[in-house]
């Protein structure tokens, strides 16, 4: 009865029956029955579906950014991470 009545006050503006089928059936698949969690699911897949870029604005991928060069940075001993703890703690480890 709980579940049914929350349903009724927050499923009144579903704008995508698409993405209510698609949160009913992650849902199922993760099997959280709550009418909560079909809310919360739902709204994320639309939130999700809403930030997708404008058109004429593609994302760029990782590998395209290849005009920098690769750097190497010199690995630090940890002797002198572990000086500096013990330090800070009064030279008691």
């Amino acid at each position: 009865r709980d579940q049914l009545i929350y349903a009724k006050h927050n499923f009144q503006e579903i704008s995508s029956p698409v993405i209510m089928e698609q949160a009913v059936s992650y849902c199922l698949d993760h099997e959280t029955y709550s009418m909560k969690n079909l809310l919360d699911t739902y709204e994320y897949l639309e939130n999700k579906q809403a930030a997708t870029f404008p058109v004429g604005i593609a994302p760029v991928a990782a590998h395209q950014h290849s005009h920098h060069q690769d750097i190497t940075v010199a690995q630090r001993s940890l002797d002198s991470y572990e000086g500096q703890i013990s330090q800070a703690q009064g030279g008691v480890r």
